[in-house]
């Protein structure tokens, strides 16, 4: 999918310099275009209708790729008259919802997706993210903006494992999946409020898919949401991930150091290997407060935090150091055996660093969520006269943590006081502060089964109730978030809860509002502490949902109750995308959420604007997204507005079928040459051997079949590597970074930069590695850039493109050309502008291949214009075929085709059109030691040939004369003629064999050298 997104982002690049071209010349998009054609390929009538098709069918080909989908095209071309063909192009992709229809076919630069279009949840929506190894559920919009630098849209993730509960497509099963990008962007539709029965809810744009059941097919299906009605069925998670199944937290991570800069909070017990390490990471340092003092300077992230020599040294000598530095240089982990110490008012109190998640702790933790509240140096539980049975449990876990307690006796309830001087902080950022601010802790979403079950029970004890008389047992808070955390809880636990919001008169002016959690039936067994009242009666559904299903062990289904469309507010939306899987949950109680990506640029827009301005005839576009709906639109481009202008729409039931239909009307000439329609369909089903490719023509009807139901590998997106970046990119990279340092710079904003490799391009460039990336000089930006190219730098990983491997290589050369010799080679990555790229070159030979034929592709779609432009063309060129036994005048003479494949996150086309790759040498280069090695395989196999011809007429002319020369010796001998002829066809077939085997020697020394010598070259 990757690539289908490389591909679009430099449509929409190039888009984006017409765009400006145009605005400066205020016209619209598309009256530039009306003017200005020739930019974008469609120079003539012979060449417009190739334009046509070739859009149409990239798009195809890309939209089934991003959906794993193996594509079926066809395309039709009939003459209405002259120099007037009707162009048909069907699919079998995802398809096109309606709404985006008319935008995507009638807007120039529209920037929506072609295929999938952008779904997002409004920026209140809550989502379960598990990220820098703590679990949290948090809106969507406070999540994805903490990455987001302002008027940014969309962040690649990959390298920071953030992770979401999603569910696979084949099993239906949770776990938790990484995220690649986060998203955000304005709302350009409306946004839909869903309830479901048990009062999950989720609000949503309305082009936004959830997941149904589909009756037919009986499997989930995605669903847009404005096609949802009351009554429907909405998937949502029965069972979520556990996030581990710790058993120990480290309470240093929950702390931030300048909450502790001023306190007396020290941690004890470190060791002196700790220290040295801790001290070598310093710079020392001069200060003039009252008098010149020497400092220690510690960095870290672009802060720098400076500790006076002396205050250090003492820590130093006594085995313990400042609570705030600690964790400020990062140092949890190598303390976990120490002991956090305070001298309060003359009083050691003290903690353990490390704290055990135990059942105790859990129901201490529950308990506090439930009744505490937390004061500047305390805790607090309030519980009534009754409830005192939890005064000695609470004071017994209290003491475990190395705290003191008092009791309080009121009139009609009982207070207990915890003191201690982290726990107030602790708890306040656990379980939060104040009623109406209450959370469950993070870490109770990563412990155990049974931990979490503690925890819960704790939590209904403390705020719950079993209700009499019935199967359900309830929790009451005033906190949404207390009471949305319940519910994921009881997710984990593998039950499905309910919600219920009430309001009530409080002692304040203003009514409150209160949430109850609720668990039904025989789920209520699973606590430690609560059982049912009754005994459960076979077969009833006791959750009040409308429906459930066993067949999926983690998935479950919720009724819609009300649906509440909403024009206003949410400025911006929010979507994350999670390769693979593309759902996620969220929403108020958990929902299952669709998510995908991918963006269209100019092309297919291009091409309705074309057909309209040749012709004046509208183009037709039918699509179905599986739903068993088919839309069907009549549209044209509305030049000064750059609007699409609808003729008519309709919708009909179809019989499952998805994809994207689309007619044009063009002004055209067709013909069958080199680079023609069919030429381009007969080359990209080399490229795509996945693909089926049907071709009805005005001559005739052609169908390139498939050789493989292979579909390449899905690549991941990457970072710039770094080799190639020019001194603007790096400069404009620099200004934009969040990095606060030059270090952090490298490492953050390319891939396969370490710290080690990002200090020695600092150090050969003169440039101290802690300056602030946005304080650099231009000298010093051009001295990173010359240093760069000093300090070698890993390869680009090889994941990151999507090439079609030599075997799908092999397999698409052969099925279309049938050749009798085929090979192929695919080079490693290489980088240009620190955008990698991959070459493959595949050589075929003989067979049906009759004169030379040249192949060229970038991202699998075929270049057949501007050859001699072309990197690939000057390639080939510039290699010495006849070195490799292969006569050549420039290009080779004999019946080879040569298949040159880049592929790239950013390919260099010469134009907008895209029909030549720049001359880069780097690119020349990598072409070039691709072609040598496939040109070695092919001389062996052409020697071989040459060879065995070459025996062949020895052996002939020998055994023309055997059987005259046997005569003669048997007249001289007196011997039998035939014992003599018999003899000497014997003689002649061994030393044949001997030459044969002599001159195959030579030809293989012969290779080999010529390999070490080309591998010099490299």
């Amino acid at each position: 999918m990757a690539e289908v997104q490389q591909k679009e982002a430099q449509k929409n690049g190039e888009g984006e310099a017409v765009k400006k071209i145009a605005e400066a010349r205020e016209i619209s998009v598309s009256e530039f275009f009306e003017k200005n054609r020739h930019l974008l390929g469609y120079d003539n009538k012979i060449k417009a209708l190739l334009m046509i098709v070739k859009e149409a069918v990239d798009n195809s080909l890309d939209a089934c790729e991003e959906a794993r989908i193996i594509p079926d095209i066809y395309v039709k071309i009939e003459e209405l008259d002259k120099e007037k063909y009707k162009i048909t192009v069907r699919d079998n992709g995802p398809g096109i919802t309606k709404q985006q229809i008319p935008k995507i076919f009638g807007t120039l630069l529209y920037g929506s997706k072609f295929h999938r279009l952008r779904q997002s949840l409004t920026a209140d929506e809550p989502i379960m993210v598990l990220a820098g190894g703590k679990m949290r559920i948090l809106p969507i919009g406070e999540f994805v903006d903490s990455y987001l630098s302002a008027g940014q849209e969309e962040i690649d993730v990959s390298s920071l494992d953030i992770l979401v509960p999603a569910f696979d497509w084949k099993e239906y099963r949770y776990a938790f999946r990484k995220v690649s990008h986060l998203i955000r962007h304005r709302r350009g539709n409306e946004v839909l409020r869903i309830r479901t029965t048990s009062n999950r809810e989720i609000k949503v744009t309305g082009c936004h898919s959830l997941f149904t059941y589909d009756k037919g097919s009986k499997r989930v299906k995605e669903a847009e949401a404005r096609s949802l009605k009351v009554g429907d069925a909405l998937v949502i998670p029965k069972r979520l991930p556990s996030g581990g199944g710790i058993r120990e937290i480290n309470v240093l991570d929950y702390m931030e150091w300048r909450d502790f800069r001023k306190k007396g909070l020290y941690v004890h017990g470190i060791s002196k290997a700790v220290f040295d390490m801790l001290l070598s990471k310093a710079q020392r340092i001069h200060k003039k407060v009252d008098k010149s003092r020497a400092f220690f300077r510690f960095c870290r992230n672009g802060e720098t935090l400076d500790v006076s020599e002396d205050c250090l040294r003492f820590c130093v000598n006594g085995g313990y150091l400042p609570l705030y530095l600690v964790l400020f240089a990062g140092l949890g982990n190598h303390v976990k055996d120490c002991v956090i110490r305070t001298y309060c008012h003359g009083k050691i109190t003290g903690m353990q660093v490390i704290w055990e998640l135990t059942p105790s702790f859990m129901r201490f933790l529950g308990l506090f969520a439930a009744e505490g509240h937390v004061d500047v140096r305390q805790i607090g539980f309030t519980f009534g006269k009754h409830e005192d049975i939890y005064l000695e449990e609470i004071a017994r876990t209290a003491r475990t943590l190395g705290a003191n307690i008092t009791v309080e006796q009121r009139e009609s309830s009982i207070r207990l006081k915890v003191f201690g001087s982290l726990l107030p902080y602790l708890m306040g950022r656990w379980c939060g502060k104040g009623a109406k601010n209450k959370k469950a802790p993070e870490f109770v979403f990563r412990t155990s089964c049974e931990l979490r079950q503690h925890f819960l029970d704790a939590l209904h004890q403390g705020d719950g109730h079993l209700v009499k008389g019935r199967n359900c047992l309830m929790l009451n808070t005033i906190s949404r978030s207390l009471a949305n955390d319940v519910m994921y809880l009881w997710s984990m636990q593998g039950i499905i809860a309910s919600l219920q919001t009430r309001a009530g008169k409080g002692l304040g002016r203003n009514p409150y509002f209160g949430y109850v959690v609720c668990v039904y039936g025989d789920n209520i067994n699973r606590s430690h502490i609560f059982r049912t009242a009754k005994p459960i009666e076979p077969g009833r559904v006791q959750n009040h949902l409308a429906m459930l299903s066993a067949l999926w062990s983690d998935l479950a289904f919720a009724s819609i109750k009300e649906i509440e469309i909403i024009n206003s507010g949410h400025d911006y939306v929010y979507d994350i995308s999670v390769p693979g899987c593309e759902n996620f949950v969220g929403g108020t109680g958990g929902i299952a959420c669709h998510n995908s990506r991918g963006q269209q640029g100019l092309g297919i827009s291009v091409a309705v604007l074309y057909s309209q301005l040749t012709t004046g005839m509208p183009t037709e576009i039918v699509s179905s997204t599986g739903d068993r709906q088919v839309h069907k639109y009549t549209l044209k481009i509305e030049v000064k507005k750059n609007a699409p202008v609808i003729l008519s729409e309709e919708t009909a039931n179809g019989d499952g079928w998805h994809g994207v239909e689309v007619r044009f009307i063009s002004e055209g000439i067709y013909r069958e040459h080199k680079q023609s329609v069919l030429e381009y369909l007969k080359e990209t089903a080399i490229a795509n051997p996945y693909a089926n490719v049907t071709y009805e023509s005005p001559n005739g009807r052609v169908e390139f079949k498939r050789a493989s139901a292979t579909l390449p590998k899905e690549p991941k997106e990457i970072k710039p590597h770094l080799y190639g970046v020019e001194v603007g990119i790096l400069a404009r990279m620099l200004h934009d970074t969040k990095a606060r340092s030059v270090k952090a710079f490298f490492v953050t904003e390319f891939t396969r930069v370490g710290g080690k490799s990002a200090s020695d391009i600092c150090q050969k460039a003169g440039v101290d590695e802690r300056t602030g990336p946005r304080n650099l000089t231009d000298e010093q930006i051009v001295s990173l850039v010359k240093a760069v190219k000093e300090v070698k730098l890993s390869r680009p990983p090889t994941d990151v493109l999507s090439p079609l491997g030599d075997k799908l290589v092999q397999e698409g050369l052969k099925k279309e050309l049938n050749p009798d010799f085929v090979t192929s080679v695919s080079r490693p990555p290489a980088v240009y502008r620190g955008w990698p790229f991959q070459i493959e070159v595949g050589m075929a030979y003989g067979g049906s291949i009759n004169e030379p034929r040249i192949i060229r592709l970038a991202n699998r779609v075929p270049l057949l214009y501007q050859a001699g432009d072309c990197a690939i063309i000057k390639s080939i060129q510039e290699l010495d075929w006849k070195r490799y036994g292969i006569e050549a005048e420039n290009i080779p003479t004999e019946p080879i085709a040569i298949f040159v494949h880049i592929a790239s996150v950013w390919v260099p086309f010469t134009s907008e059109s895209k029909e030549a790759v720049a001359n880069y040498p780097i690119i020349i280069k990598e072409i070039k030691l691709a072609l040598q090695e496939a040109a070695r395989k092919l001389s062996l196999y052409l020697s071989g040939v040459r060879r065995a011809e070459l025996q062949a007429e020895r052996k002939s002319i020998f055994e023309r004369y055997a059987e005259e020369t046997g005569k003669s010796l048997a007249e001289l001998t007196k011997e039998s003629a035939d014992k003599i002829i018999g003899n000497l066809k014997k003689l002649v077939s061994s030393s044949v064999g001997m030459i044969e085997a002599i001159e195959e020697d030579e030809d293989q020394g012969e290779g080999e050298a010529s390999a070490t010598e080309n591998s010099g070259e490299e």
